[in-house]
């Protein structure tokens, strides 16, 4: 097993400056852009569907949060983005706020 310390991967991520891009809802955007800037990679916050699907096609990762991003709109970025990114073998993390909860975060 190769073992690498916490500080090498950060240098390691700070040397790559990869791009997330993040379909976010407004309560949690502002901090995971922040966070993500924090760690030394590039957040790029995109909602609309119209841009979703190239928008993930050069990212090196996609972060989806649904917690008030309940619109028609940012479903569906949310879907052709998770779609893209599995189509690209593009590393992406689901938080699934509130799912199960009622029947429209479920669905």
């Amino acid at each position: 097993k190769m073992q690498v310390s916490p500080k090498e991967l950060l240098v390691s991520l700070r040397a790559a400056c990869p791009l997330v891009m993040c379909v976010q809802n407004f309560v949690a955007m502002d901090l995971s852009a922040n966070v993500l800037l924090a760690a030394g990679a590039s957040p790029a916050m995109v909602n609309a569907p119209q841009e979703s699907e190239d928008f993930t096609k050069v990212s090196s990762a996609l972060s989806i949060n649904v917690g008030t991003a309940l619109t028609q709109e940012w479903m569906e970025a949310s879907l052709l983005s998770a779609a893209a990114a599995k189509r690209n073998g593009l590393p992406w993390v689901l938080d699934p706020v509130g799912v199960g909860v009622t029947k429209h975060r479920t669905d």
